[in-house]
């Protein structure tokens, strides 16, 4: 770990993780851009780019077998998915080297 909290090490990996989640996203029609530095973890934003996107719970299950890391559980009724403003919905992934996927979904307009 850098002195300021931030884990260089792991920028790498996600620069090198990314491209195959942001496939798995778009062939489920997202569009999967990063809103973060690359460092502590990956933010992802899934925003539905097309009519026919996969519901949540697909996506999130894609890249969870993608990145070959497990939902991490959120609280003591065992929910692991955090409600956000403007309907987006919060998932983090944990991966096996330690370091996690933020993903965030925008809510699909069907």
């Amino acid at each position: 770990m850098a002195s300021d909290g931030f884990y260089i090490s792991r920028m790498p990996f996600y620069a090198a993780l990314y491209p195959r989640i942001r496939q798995a996203a778009f062939e489920l029609g997202y569009a999967l851009p990063i809103h973060g530095s690359l460092t502590k973890d990956l933010d992802v934003v899934a925003v539905p780019w097309v009519a026919e996107a996969a519901p949540f719970e697909d996506l999130v299950r894609t890249i969870v077998e993608t990145s070959g890391g497990v939902v991490q559980v959120m609280d003591a009724q065992h929910n692991d998915t955090t409600h956000m403003p403007h309907g987006r919905m919060a998932v983090t992934i944990l991966l096996s080297n330690g370091g996690y996927i933020d993903l965030s979904v925008m809510p699909r307009v069907l």
